[in-house]
């Protein structure tokens, strides 16, 4: 992960964060469980939805969404902990 300070004000930072995909696809993989429970497809019985519908029925965009949301909270408290321990 990568991650740069931009300093705004004394009060303020703006914290720039790149997260590769390979640190990505656990979240991704937890979002389309989580969207899987959340929606019925005739056939398939709820949380059993395959990907490729969930893709079709709410779309991708939705499902990073909700993967970046799940992921934001740890990649915050570790990016924390670096600039504590940073000199």
């Amino acid at each position: 992960m990568k991650s740069a300070v931009e300093n705004l004000t004394p009060t303020r930072v703006k914290l720039n964060v790149e997260v590769p995909f390979e640190e990505l696809k656990p979240s991704i993989e937890e979002a389309y469980k989580t969207v899987a429970s959340q929606i019925q497809v005739p056939g398939f019985r709820k949380g059993k939805v395959p990907s490729k519908l969930i893709d079709q029925r709410v779309g991708r965009g939705y499902v990073l969404e909700t993967a970046i949301n799940e992921g934001l909270n740890g990649w915050y408290q570790e990016l924390s902990r670096k600039l504590e321990s940073a000199p």
